[in-house]
C-alpha cells in the first residue's frame, strides 16, 4: 500500500525508482523548466481545477479557447479562455 499522506511505502518505492533508473544524457538542457509552450501548461492547469468542481460526471467534452495572455507589471498573468 503507498499513501503520501501517511508515508506508507514512499521509502519502497523511492528505492525501487532509483532501482530502475538507468544513467545516460539529459534529455532537457539545465536551464529549461519544461518543454511545453507556458500557455499549454496553463491551460492543462485550469482544465485540471474545473475537473475538480465535479465530483460525479467528468465532463471530458469540454473546450477550452485561449481568448488572452496578459502579463502583469506585478509578473503575474492574466489568462483569458472561454469554455464551450
Amino acid at each position: 500500500m503507498l499513501s503520501a499522506q501517511t508515508g506508507d511505502g514512499v521509502r519502497d518505492l523511492r528505492r525501487w525508482l532509483l532501482t530502475m533508473a538507468r544513467p545516460g544524457p539529459w534529455r532537457v538542457s539545465a536551464g529549461v523548466s519544461h518543454v511545453q509552450p507556458p500557455l499549454v501548461i496553463a491551460s492543462e492547469v485550469i482544465r485540471s481545477h474545473i475537473f475538480r468542481c465535479f465530483r460525479k460526471e467528468l465532463p471530458y467534452t469540454l473546450m477550452q479557447q485561449n481568448l488572452g495572455w496578459t502579463e502583469m507589471r506585478n509578473g503575474g498573468v492574466r489568462i483569458d479562455q472561454q469554455l464551450l
